[in-house]
Parts: C-alpha cells; structure tokens; sequence
C-alpha cells in the first residue's frame, strides 16, 4: 500500500509536467506537450505579427485553395452567440437529448458543400451559423464539421474565458459524439483527437494521462482509415514528437495509464511528418517546422538547415505563416553565426 501511495504521488508530479500550450494560442496543434520548444518560438514570433490584438488573414492574390486548417480569426469579430453548455457532462457523452430528423438528401448535400466552401475562403463566422442548427443531428459529417468550425471561431482570448471554454467542450462533446457514431470515419477520429488535445487544459492530472492514449489511438486509427490525409499523419507525428520529449518519470506516468499504448520517439514523428509533406507538399508551414524540430533532435544538420530553407522561402498566407517563417529565419542566422 506504501508503494502505491508513493508511485501514486510520482504519476501525480509527473502530470504537472504536461503543460499544454493555450488551446486558442495554437488551433492547428495536434499535441502540444510543452518541454518542447517549438511553443515558445512560435509564440515569440507571434508577438511581431499580432500588434493588433488578433489574427488576422494576409491578403494573397495566389490563394489557391484551403489548406486543411487555417489559424485565422479576428479578434474583435462577432462571436457567435449560439454556444451549448457541457460543463456537466464528461467525456463528450451528453444526457437524453432531442434528436433532429435527418436532413432529405438534396438539402444535406448543400448544406455540407456549403459550409466547405466557407471554410476553403475562411468564413468561419458563416460556417458556424450555418451548422450550429443542426448540432442536434446524428449525422457524423456535419458533427466534425461543426466540431471543426467551433475550435476555430473561438475567440483570441485566455484559455479561462468563459466562451472559450464552453466553445471548446462544445468542439469535444461533438467530435465525441461523431467518434462514438462512425468510429471508421477518418475525420471523426482525427477531430476527436484534436478536440480532446485542446481541452487538456480543462482537465485533471489522472484524465490527461489518460488522454494521451485517446489521442494516439484517434490519430492512428485517423491514418489508417484514410493515409491519404496529410494532416492525419501531421497529428501523428506532433503526437510523437512531444511524447519523445517527455521525461522518464513522465513517461513512466503515461505508461501506467497507458499499457498498450506505442512509446514515442523521434524517429516516428520524422516518418509521419516526411509522410505528411509527401502526401500534400506545403500543406501547413507548421508541419515543416515540427519537422526542423525533430532533425534537431536527431542531429540531422543538412536536413534541418534544408527545411529551415524551405520555410523561408514560402510565401506567407496567414499571420500563423508568417510567425513560422520568422522563427525559421531566425534559426538560419543563428546556424550561420556558429559557423562565423
């Protein structure tokens, strides 16, 4: 019993260790556990390109498309002011609730092709509208997507601020709840890991231990379902990178919450992060950034100084992309003085 008290207090000085970055500071994140650097980088960079307070869209005349999320909101505005109330509930399960009838057809195809649309010109505000009716429905693909659009129109502010937290329970009831529906649906898992990562902040230290499992099993069943989806396997490896980082006593944490779940390493995250940029090249200059970290990590010179490279020679779509670019910038100035 004096084992298991003592064993119990290190799980429980193990889990301050896992510091998650804000969740409204990161949207793109998959998992953020915070020994790494790239938090703190990104977010230095950040401070440079958010002197108005938010984040806003770079105007592009070539913006050919979406890429799969884009961090983008304005600060100041409207909020939606539709937003469901889930502090009650735990782990996305929801009490007897009214169920909506399924939408005819037609109508379902144009709603969900319309909130694409919105979401490819970054009408998030729109998209949310749109959807937020129908969160009462039992049809996965609205679900994720209105699990999506709620982790997205959260407003720039502290992860305690109210809406915040009630838009990102929201996001995670929703996702839960499509997971739970269509668990071989690739975007159900891959946002019920994201939403799940992003409420880690609201958690306790026995749940978040567990949480670290739930997202890996999300993120791996997401890429086995579809390996065609570049940021599947981007959550994959960010997943990867951040659990090689931890310490040994945290880790050791998580292996007793966590039995059968694989150990992270950096090797893995470079495979599942050179696989995301094969998939979809350049579909998020945060992925190359995971990537520079990782062959740092791996002592892998040329191949970092080539995607730091890489970075720089992007041109910008969003703040977020300029945040990144600075900070591969940066690096670059930094390898160069050490060589004199």
């Amino acid at each position: 019993m004096a084992c298991r008290r003592l064993y119990s207090r290190q799980v429980s000085s193990a889990v301050q260790g896992l510091r998650l970055s804000r969740p409204s500071s990161q949207p793109t994140a998959a998992f953020s556990l915070s020994r790494a650097t790239h938090s703190s980088q990104v977010e230095a960079a950040k401070s440079h390109s958010h002197r108005d307070g938010g984040r806003r869209r770079r105007q592009s005349s070539q913006s050919s498309g979406s890429r799969f999320l884009k961090p983008i909101l304005l600060c100041g505005a409207a909020i939606p002011l539709s937003v469901i109330d889930y502090s009650d509930k735990k782990d996305g399960k929801s009490k007897e609730e009214e169920v909506l009838p399924p939408l005819p057809a037609r109508q379902r195809k144009e709603l969900l092709q319309k909130a694409d649309e919105m979401h490819k010109v970054y009408k998030y505000q729109e998209e949310y509208e749109l959807l937020f009716p129908h969160h009462m429905t039992k049809d996965t693909e609205v679900l994720w997507r209105l699990a999506r659009v709620s982790i997205l129109c959260r407003p720039f502010a502290a992860s305690m601020h109210p809406l915040v937290e009630r838009m990102t329970k929201q996001a995670f009831h929703l996702a839960a709840e499509a997971q739970d529906l269509r668990p071989d649906c690739a975007m159900c898992q891959l946002w019920y890991g994201i939403t799940l990562n992003h409420l880690q902040v609201y958690r306790s230290s026995d749940l978040k231990l567990q949480d670290v499992g739930r997202m890996y099993a999300a993120f791996t069943k997401a890429v086995e379902l579809n390996p065609r989806h570049a940021y599947a396997w981007h959550s994959l490896g960010s997943w990867h990178y951040h659990v090689a980082d931890v310490s040994w006593l945290t880790w050791k944490a998580l292996e007793y919450a966590n039995p059968n779940m694989e150990k992270g390493s950096f090797e893995r995250a470079r495979e599942c992060l050179e696989r995301a940029e094969e998939t979809e090249p350049g579909f998020y200059l945060g992925n190359l950034h995971y990537l520079a970290d990782t062959y740092e990590k791996l002592k892998l010179a040329d191949l970092l100084e080539e995607t730091l490279h890489k970075m720089v020679r992007t041109k910008p779509d969003t703040d977020s992309d300029v945040s990144y670019i600075q900070v591969a910038s940066d690096r670059l100035n930094k390898i160069k003085k050490k060589r004199g």
